[in-house]
């Protein structure tokens, strides 16, 4: 898994990418779940759709705290 720092992101438009990095805050709203994630270059928002991941990811995403370490893809 090749890494990508968030402030490098706009160079991968249209690209899949890997970024790591620890969550800053969580939101939840119905089906969508929002995390901050940072990783010393920046921040960057995950939007995750409840319809779009398995019941046991989307289990996770919900009890993700501040300063989880973690990798979006």
């Amino acid at each position: 898994m090749q890494r990508t720092d968030i402030r490098d992101l706009a160079r991968h438009v249209g690209q899949s990418v890997t970024v790591m990095g620890w969550v800053t805050t969580t939101r939840a709203s119905g089906k969508i779940l929002f995390v901050v994630v940072r990783d010393g270059s920046g921040y960057l928002q995950v939007v995750v759709s409840k319809r779009d991941v398995s019941e046991a990811a989307w289990n996770i995403g919900q009890q993700l705290t501040q300063e989880t370490s973690l990798a979006v893809t």
